[in-house]
Order: C-alpha cells, then sequence, then structure tokens
C-alpha cells in the first residue's frame, strides 16, 4: 500500500475538479464526483459512495484543456461532513504517463496560486432563472461555463449583482436545481444588441445531488 505520509510530501492545492472514477477490482463500479484538493502525489476526492482503504481506483479528472488519467489508491475515509453529502477519501497515485504527469503539474502551476481555484468548463445549456422573492415569470437564457462554484449565465436582460436567483438546468439524470446570486454583469458598452447578456452566478445553496449531476455534465464534456 502506498503510505500517505509519501503523499504529503507534495504540496496540496484547493483545486475543484470534476471526476469520472471505475473501480479496479471485482465488482466494478464507476461514478462521477469531485476533488476537494490536488497535488502531485494525490488529492482529496468526495465521492457517492464509501470504498476501504486499499481499494485501486482509475481516475480522470476533468480540467479545461482535457482529462488527466491516472490510477489511484484509496489511503484514507472519512464519514460525510452532513447528512446527504459526500463521503471524503484521500488516494495516492500510483501510476500515470508521462504526458498526463506534465499536464497535472502544468495545472498545478496555473491554478495552485489561486485560493479556492475552480476550473470553469464550456457548457451551452438552457436555463430557466426566476428571483427569489418576487413573481413574475421566469427568465431563459443560456449557460456558458460551469463550475462547482457557478454558472457564467447569458440572459435576456440585465440583473444586478446582488441579486438572488432560484435556478434550474435540464440534465440526463432530471433538472440540477440551485440557488444562487449574480456577482457581475457585462458592461453596457460591451454588450451587442439583440444578444444575451452574460453574467456571473455564484452558487448559495445546493444539494449534493445537484453536485454529482453538475459533475456528470463536466465529465460528459468533449
Amino acid at each position: 500500500m502506498v503510505e500517505w505520509a509519501v503523499q504529503r510530501r507534495f504540496p496540496r492545492f484547493p483545486i475543484k475538479l470534476p471526476i469520472f472514477y471505475k473501480r479496479k477490482s471485482p465488482p466494478v463500479r464507476a461514478g462521477v464526483g469531485w476533488t476537494r484538493d490536488v497535488s502531485e502525489g494525490g488529492a482529496c476526492l468526495e465521492l457517492a459512495e464509501p470504498f476501504a482503504q486499499g481499494t485501486h481506483l482509475s481516475v480522470i479528472l476533468q480540467t479545461d484543456k482535457g482529462g488527466i488519467v491516472v490510477d489511484a489508491e484509496v489511503v484514507w475515509v472519512s464519514r460525510p461532513e452532513e447528512a446527504g453529502a459526500g463521503v471524503l477519501h484521500g488516494v495516492a497515485f500510483t501510476q500515470f504517463a508521462p504526458e498526463e504527469h506534465r499536464a497535472l503539474a502544468g495545472l498545478l502551476a496555473s491554478k495552485g496560486k489561486v485560493r479556492q481555484a475552480g476550473v470553469r468548463l464550456p457548457a451551452e445549456l438552457p436555463v430557466t432563472c426566476q428571483k427569489k422573492g418576487t413573481g413574475g415569470s421566469p427568465l431563459q437564457g443560456r449557460t456558458g461555463d460551469i463550475s462547482r462554484a457557478g454558472l457564467l449565465l447569458r440572459l435576456p436582460e440585465a440583473l444586478q449583482p446582488g441579486t438572488e436567483l432560484e435556478v434550474s438546468l435540464p440534465t440526463g439524470r432530471g433538472p440540477v436545481a440551485a440557488d444562487g446570486v449574480i456577482v457581475w454583469v457585462e458592461p453596457a458598452e460591451a454588450r451587442t444588441p439583440g444578444e444575451l447578456i452574460r453574467h456571473g452566478l455564484k452558487f448559495t445553496q445546493i444539494g449534493w445531488a445537484s453536485e454529482l449531476a453538475l459533475g456528470l455534465l463536466s465529465t460528459d464534456r468533449p
């Protein structure tokens, strides 16, 4: 078994990536999840189910430049931090090709200095937005990209920063529902008449099931 102390020689960075994983030994299981942090030696993964210490996994870290494929071994597992949340696993990377190692090192070099870094992946999806605490018809728009922290929204009207929204996105497992707040809006001088207006949305409340669905959307991207 790979010792966790060996993996801890590498500095860890709080980079949030969607992942696809598969258990390498029978019974074979596959699923999606998210990283809590990543290093050149391993990662903390948030998964939907617990795996025993010593379990070997094949993992794809989905980045904005493509997937990074690694083999990993579970070195610790903890209970969910709260009801309905994912199960945290510490994994040590046991094998990856040289080009995958270079891709991981490049990711850490570019994202590692950013506090709570997330990777935004392109995703053109229909989205329905309803202003919280108000009546009226919902806004129909499109996403531009997605991450665990939020969305790039394209909407038919400009919303002021601080506007609270309930958003819903369709997925193969049903709609993803979340609450969020507008943190920025495209300046008037940068807008193109007749086109949707870009907004940045930060999630303020999203359930674990919706986070898994977002991870599935992200790992399905080319």
